[in-house]
């Protein structure tokens, strides 16, 4: 079947009302149609749907012509048979064919580039082959997922601090976005590296995506705690050359198809671009970079650590509140546990006593982790007094 048979067949049932309207797009997206005309045409339909406006072959009819339209396609719908069981398959196929489309088109591009970033072409295919599809699960088949995440000790993933593990409830677990929030200064990428370097094994490699420093500035500090021998022998690998969220997140999709990972960490939030609206505000757009990052998670099925600065208010006060996550509260809601470290004293020299304080867990309780930030040796080490329970204030 071609795809102007494919595409007719799908323009001719939607017809049928705003409900299979509705079922083209869960299935293959906003836009599935290639040919102008058609393009048109599903527009006006998709418009009409979402207004809960009637419409037929008399009403489009009316509009397309005020439009001056090609009416050939309307034409030729009236004389078309369909099955409304159908659907899906149209869709599917025709998801297919706009695949190989676009992969071809970009394959011409890549021909035509005489410098081409061969990473950059990689992630571009990922992102057309990640087109997401909206899809339900029954109760059973959620019951099921339940019982494989409580008998999968592997979706559990280890910090490298007891504490703080105790303190979560067992580690880190797949799916959930984690938010380390502080002040510059304060330990933010050593507890981010310390947590992924608690889950990283030769069996499962861990990303560390830096958006400030470079993959060597980076060993550089790891070579305080480690020597040489272990370093090179670590299943870590990093991320330095964008800031993009789009090309970062395409690039760690390809990576975890080839890879077994066991976590990301993202230095830091508000370093992270997105494509924004031309009225986006810098509030919305790191709003969509938390939404992606949770998206993210659950799609690629480990946890994602993220690193987010806290304002100066946070200053004033004895202990930062999720009120000082900068610049969003989508941060806030988005994430699945926020850890903000809290310095008891002045740590200009990278040494002093802090307190981890789980703001949100939604797995479990808030508590309040006791730890010294040993700058010398880039890590946070554990004090006799660990932890304690607390209320939100």
């Amino acid at each position: 079947m071609n795809r102007g048979t494919l595409e007719n067949g799908l323009l001719c049932a939607a017809l049928c009302g705003a409900e299979i309207v509705a079922e083209i797009q869960a299935l293959i997206g906003d836009e599935p149609f290639r040919d102008p005309d058609r393009v048109k045409y599903w527009r006006i339909l998709k418009r009409r749907a979402d207004a809960r406006e009637p419409f037929d072959v008399d009403t489009m009819m009316d509009e397309l012509s005020k439009q001056k339209a090609n009416l050939q396609v309307l034409i030729d719908l009236q004389a078309l048979r369909f099955e409304i069981g159908h659907v899906p398959y149209y869709c599917q196929q025709i998801r297919r064919l706009n695949e190989m489309e676009d992969a071809r088109g970009l394959g011409a591009l890549l021909l035509r580039d005489t410098e081409p970033e061969i990473d950059e072409y990689i992630s571009r295919l990922d992102e057309l082959r990640q087109t997401e599809v909206a899809t339900l699960k029954t109760q059973a088949e959620a019951l099921a997922a339940m019982d494989e995440r409580r008998a999968n000790p592997a979706a559990v993933h280890k910090t490298g601090i007891k504490a703080l593990d105790e303190a979560l409830g067992g580690g880190l677990l797949a799916g959930q976005l984690i938010v380390v929030g502080g002040r510059p200064g304060t330990g933010k990428t050593v507890l981010m590296m310390q947590m992924l370097l608690g889950a990283v094994s030769p069996a499962q490699a861990g990303i560390f995506v830096s958006l400030e420093m470079l993959a060597a500035q980076m060993t550089e500090r790891l070579s305080r705690r480690f020597d040489r021998a272990f370093i090179e022998k670590l299943n870590l690998h990093y991320l330095d050359s964008t800031n993009n969220l789009g090309s970062i997140a395409a690039l760690l999709k390809v990576t975890a198809r080839r890879k077994k990972l066991c976590g990301i960490a993202i230095d830091y939030l508000q370093l992270l671009q997105v494509t924004a609206n031309r009225h986006d505000n810098r509030e919305r757009e790191i709003a969509r970079c938390s939404q992606q990052m949770k998206r993210l998670a659950l799609d690629l099925e480990i946890p994602v650590i993220v690193g987010s600065q806290l304002n100066r208010e946070s200053e004033k006060r004895a202990k930062p509140t999720l009120a000082d996550l900068r610049e969003s509260g989508a941060i806030e809601q988005d994430a699945d546990v926020v850890i903000l470290i809290s310095p008891n004293r002045n740590l200009d020299d990278g040494e002093g006593e802090t307190e981890l304080i789980i703001a949100k867990n939604r797995e479990h309780s808030l508590k309040s982790v006791s730890m010294r930030l040993d700058g010398a040796k880039y890590r946070f080490v554990e004090t006799e007094d660990k932890f304690k329970e607390f209320d939100r204030w």
